[in-house]
């Protein structure tokens, strides 16, 4: 896998007059020592240039730290809850509308219920296979959830020091859009992966994430056999219940993309999230707390 020489925080303009400013004033010191200056000024550079790594570490890492606080929240559990999401999805011209529920009160086989498809209430079998579908998609999005090497405020921390960063402040003070680019990566005998811009829009005063946003920057090529000629997404979060982390309200995906020498395809996936209700957790259901037996007072004739 090919990646940049460099990282980022460890790029130094020798160039500028607070660098050569700096050694000037290592190579003096050091002079001033008795040591003579063609013996120092290579050191000093090297001195000055360890000093100025550090220093730009130390700053892309205070710079992203009200976004790691709001990517820690955002981590945060938040119990069950009950939700409808309303599918728009456009294929090639072709528009689909469907409209789900998610329920971690039912056991996992109707964890999730169709409630129509362009509305059309759909029929028992074909509730029984969308409910089988959709839960084998949740397993295997938990278990790839669960093996995450890095909390996201740690994968922020590396984007910091290893992509170019810039920030934006909007007309709110209290808003700040954080822009990560990530280089092309290019893996033999598997593909490219394009240069990548991911956005943040943290609520500072909150500790929230407003938006995340993943746009690639040129096309993808994976295996050889499929070309990824533009894809965006994005996801919304909204306040739902103020002790907890933001909930996604909406979330939008768009792709370009052609198999081997066929046809251009185009996408677009525009989720909506509504009617979010805390229940009990399925496996919560039958909990039952042991305490000391006793017998219970029976009065005959009472009722």
């Amino acid at each position: 896998m090919s990646r940049p020489s460099t990282s980022p925080y460890r790029r130094v303009d020798q160039t500028t007059p607070a660098y050569r400013e700096a050694v000037a004033h290592e190579t003096a010191t050091a002079i001033a020592q008795g040591k003579s200056a063609a013996e120092v000024e290579k050191s000093a550079e090297r001195r000055v240039t360890r000093q100025f790594v550090a220093a730009e570490k130390q700053r892309r890492l205070d710079l992203v730290a009200p976004l790691t606080a709001a990517l820690t929240t955002l981590d945060q559990p938040r119990g069950c809850w009950a939700y409808t999401m309303t599918i728009r999805t456009t294929r090639d011209g072709r528009t689909t509308v469907t409209v789900e529920r998610f329920d971690p009160y039912q056991p996992e086989e109707k964890l999730w219920t169709l409630l129509n498809r362009d509305g059309t209430t759909p029929t028992e079998a074909t509730q029984a296979d969308y409910r089988r579908t959709k839960l084998r998609a949740w397993q295997k999005q938990q278990a790839h959830d669960a093996k995450r090497k890095l909390p996201l405020a740690e994968q922020i921390r590396a984007n910091a020091l290893y992509t170019e960063l810039e920030t934006e402040t909007a007309a709110d003070p209290g808003v700040i859009t954080y822009r990560f680019v990530r280089e092309a990566v290019h893996w033999t005998f598997i593909g490219d992966l394009p240069r990548q811009r991911e956005t943040y829009v943290v609520d500072t005063a909150t500790a929230a994430v407003r938006r995340h946003e993943t746009v690639y920057l040129g096309p993808s090529k994976i295996l050889g056999r499929l070309t990824i000629e533009a894809f965006d997404q994005a996801t919304d979060y909204g306040m739902i219940d103020p002790a907890l982390p933001p909930f996604p309200v909406k979330g939008t995906a768009h792709s370009r993309y052609r198999t081997f020498a066929g046809p251009i395809h185009e996408e677009t996936v525009e989720k909506t999230y509504s009617d979010y209700r805390r229940v009990k957790c399925y496996d919560d259901r039958f909990q039952a707390i042991p305490g000391e037996l006793r017998p219970i007072d029976i009065v005959p004739g009472d009722e």
